[in-house]
């Protein structure tokens, strides 16, 4: 079964690692959580599936939710990193034209990768300081180019067709759509922590 170019069991993999949460398996009442804090994000099913087993923990915390969507997002791009990076030394792409675009690609990884370990840092902070000051803007700045590294990476695979480009594009697909409901979540935290 595939999850938007992200394949469940790797994603599950993935979200026992990601971070030290002492949760319960989500059910009954505690469902609710995950419901309630995806509910801002524009895929809601993805949404839940990777952050449900955080949802004894993080609960109502919108800091906790946003660490969450953040720590799966990176750990999930971390792999599509290394992925682009054995393409590219395995020689899988055949024409200048591809090759540029898969070297684009890793170089636009790798700055996703950065902007979201800052991201990272700002939100372990704010949960064990409990406050947060002008971070916020940063936070919410390096999300958004975090996305938009993510979608300047297809760019270079534009009307391309070969079979090595769609499994690409389907894997970062998978990813942009994971950062884009972290960067919700962050969202979310910003408007709680400055409603004004």
């Amino acid at each position: 079964m595939r999850l938007a170019g992200v394949s469940v069991s790797l994603a599950l993999l993935v979200l026992l690692a990601v971070l030290p949460f002492k949760g319960r398996p989500v059910s009954g009442h505690i469902d609710r959580y995950v419901q309630e804090a995806c509910r801002v994000t524009r895929y809601q099913d993805i949404c839940i599936r990777s952050l449900a087993p955080f949802s004894n923990s993080a609960r109502r915390s919108p800091s906790w939710w946003a660490r969450a969507g953040v720590s799966v997002a990176l750990k999930e791009v971390k792999a599509v990193a290394q992925y682009l990076e054995k393409s590219k030394r395995d020689g899988q792409m055949h024409g200048r034209r591809q090759r540029m675009a898969l070297s684009d690609c890793t170089e636009c990884f790798q700055d996703s990768i950065d902007n979201l370990h800052r991201c990272l840092g700002i939100l372990r902070d704010l949960t064990e300081k409990g406050q947060l000051g002008s971070e916020i803007n940063d936070l919410i700045t390096w999300m958004s180019a975090a996305l938009t590294n993510e979608d300047t990476c297809l760019d270079g695979f534009e009307g391309q067709k070969a079979k090595q480009v769609k499994l690409i594009r389907q894997k970062v697909l998978g990813v942009t759509y994971l950062t884009s409901n972290a960067l919700a979540l962050a969202n979310k935290l910003a408007n709680t922590m400055n409603p004004n």
